[in-house]
């Protein structure tokens, strides 16, 4: 059974979805039957407990809300009805942003976003200046490093711009 502070925040995070689904309908995560069609023929909804926002880290949040915005001016003039997310996640350290029914013009922005979280904290938003990795690469600022980072066994380099 939930507790009512489980049920406030469950409730709480829907509506925040609900808002963000609303706003940037490609947002919204497939059923996983095939297609939207044949989840609702079985007698399912979506009740917005979820997002493609959530797989987000809380640095990339305004650089992808940002991305979300271009995107759906896009997809409003090039008419890209069967435009949908198909997975967002982190990836060597930088955003990677999967799709189908793009074309060119987001296919572009889409590489640029993904190249600008590179050059964005994945804990703060604030331009990194270290990395560290032990089998996983993260790019972060000096704060987050010292805050988050300083115990932690990784190894510690210098970021460079080598692939922008």
């Amino acid at each position: 059974m939930k507790t009512y502070k489980q049920k406030h925040t469950s409730l709480i995070t829907q509506l925040h979805n609900f808002w963000l689904v609303m706003k940037y309908p490609f947002l919204k995560p497939s059923c996983g039957y095939g297609t939207d069609m044949e989840y609702y023929r079985k007698g399912y909804r979506y009740r917005y407990e979820s997002t493609w926002m959530d797989n987000v880290p809380a640095g990339w949040r305004d650089l992808v809300l940002e991305l979300c915005k271009r995107l759906k001016q896009i997809i409003k003039e090039d008419n890209l009805k069967d435009y949908r997310i198909t997975q967002v996640k982190e990836k060597w350290g930088e955003l990677c942003w999967y799709y189908e029914g793009g074309n060119q013009r987001v296919r572009d922005l889409t590489i640029e976003y993904e190249k600008r979280s590179r050059n964005t904290c994945i804990n703060c938003g604030k331009t990194p200046t270290k990395y560290y990795t032990k089998g996983w690469i993260t790019y972060i600022c000096e704060d987050c490093a010292d805050k988050y980072y300083a115990k932690k066994k990784f190894t510690l380099g210098k970021k460079s711009n080598k692939y922008d």
